[in-house]
């Protein structure tokens, strides 16, 4: 077989597992297929240059000289990469990578600023202010907070400027109870409130009790629907005295300071009965900013509206179940 320059073969215009090679029985001969041969041109670490071959690829590409000028770097809590919209060519869109996400989400123990990276703040700990940086000029920005302490502890969201959450002055929007969730958006002015959440599974208490002497029989609960806590106590009464019969809130919650009157200071909040034959029931009464629910009974020269002492609305060893709806101080609906 004559000598041949590999440049005075004939170049076939394409390769296929079908090629035919001649083959001379004094040499040894291998065959390889396309798809192995693609497999070794286009392995790891087999493209050494940033740059595509023009014309290798018909399709819309990343221009020319455009990867290799970027620098290598650590990616921080909120960067995006720019991303082209074939519907309108805004090449200033973005997208937030998904894996930087970590970066964004946050656990939160003592006073903080949020900052502009922040995406989500798990609140735990001693009360503390959580303040939001100036909504001007960040329209559609949004970040979210979890309420992920004890019931009760107060995180009080402060803003920049005099500017309100949900048109709530600044300093006086507070997360109250485990698995509140608030999320809000940047209207360019304020920050409005897109997402709410809070838990209303019952939570036992044990409340303290005044008028119906040693009780028995304990069995109280609340649950939160939005700023009001629904309340159900049963007890069976020891010996009721004269004493202003109460049940206290739990938690030393306060009641809201906007209630209005039924009678007197007091105002109507739910109902209450006992378990002796033929007896009256009564109503469950609520003062502004009291820490405990009051009783009275619509009987007997009792106006439901008045608060009365134990040993007057209900006798001795006998069953007591009451039910009410409060509003409570610094519950957000």
């Amino acid at each position: 077989m004559a000598d041949k320059l590999i440049t005075d073969l004939q170049l076939r215009s394409e390769v296929t597992d079908e090629c035919n090679f001649p083959v001379d029985d004094t040499i040894q001969g291998y065959r390889v297929t396309a798809a192995q041969l693609q497999t070794y041109i286009l392995g790891t670490d087999s493209v050494t240059t940033a740059v595509i071959e023009d014309n290798a690829v018909t399709e819309p590409k990343i221009a020319d000289d455009l990867i290799h000028a970027l620098t290598v770097v650590t990616p921080l809590a909120g960067d995006h990469v720019a991303i082209a919209d074939a519907s309108d060519s805004n090449i200033n869109k973005k997208a937030l990578v998904s894996g930087f996400r970590n970066a964004v989400y946050r656990s939160v123990t003592s006073t903080d600023s949020v900052g502009a990276d922040d995406e989500t703040m798990k609140l735990s700990g001693s009360a503390f202010t959580s303040t939001l940086p100036t909504a001007v000029g960040v329209e559609g920005k949004r970040y979210k907070y979890i309420h992920a302490g004890t019931n009760f502890v107060a995180y009080t969201l402060a803003t920049t400027s005099a500017q309100t959450i949900g048109g709530i002055a600044s300093g006086s929007y507070k997360l109250m109870t485990t698995g509140e969730v608030l999320e809000i958006e940047s209207d360019g002015a304020n920050w409005i409130i897109v997402g709410r959440h809070t838990s209303n599974l019952p939570v036992t208490y044990t409340p303290a009790t005044t008028g119906f002497g040693t009780i028995s029989g304990l069995s109280a609960y609340w649950s939160r629907f939005g700023s009001f806590a629904k309340i159900r106590v049963v007890f069976t009464t020891g010996t009721t005295n004269g004493s202003t019969a109460t049940v206290d809130l739990m938690g030393s919650q306060t009641s809201s300071s906007t209630y209005t009157s039924v009678s007197g200071a007091n105002s109507l909040v739910g109902t209450w009965a006992r378990s002796t034959a033929g007896a009256f029931g009564g109503t469950v009464l609520i003062q502004a900013s009291a820490t405990a629910l009051n009783f009275s009974q619509q009987a007997g020269g009792v106006g439901g509206g008045s608060v009365a002492t134990g040993s007057t609305i209900i006798g001795n060893t006998t069953g007591f179940t009451a039910e009410a709806m409060i509003q409570i101080a610094d519950w957000q609906p």
